[in-house]
């Protein structure tokens, strides 16, 4: 998942899944405006508290869908935190 080039005098870690990560959260937030009713929060929240530990980027990215969850599944949302 995470490479190490070597760029002579130092190296640069890359990781090629963010992007992947990154499209993924993109699609449930779209659907998440789109086809709300479409979506098991329950089993999408495992992953969210994943996303969290992430890298900056999937944080942020996660943190601004937790946000537009909370008035949508406000019981979802607080039950989750909770446990």
């Amino acid at each position: 998942e995470i490479r190490v080039i070597d760029l002579g005098p130092f190296k640069q870690k890359v990781d090629d899944a963010l992007p992947v990560r990154k499209a993924a959260l993109s699609i449930f937030s779209t659907c998440l405006d789109k086809c709300p009713e479409l979506i098991d929060v329950p089993e999408f929240i495992p992953i969210l508290a994943k996303a969290l530990g992430d890298v900056e980027d999937i944080q942020l990215q996660t943190h601004q869908i937790i946000m537009a969850m909370c008035p949508r599944y406000p019981a979802e949302t607080l039950s989750s935190v909770e446990s």
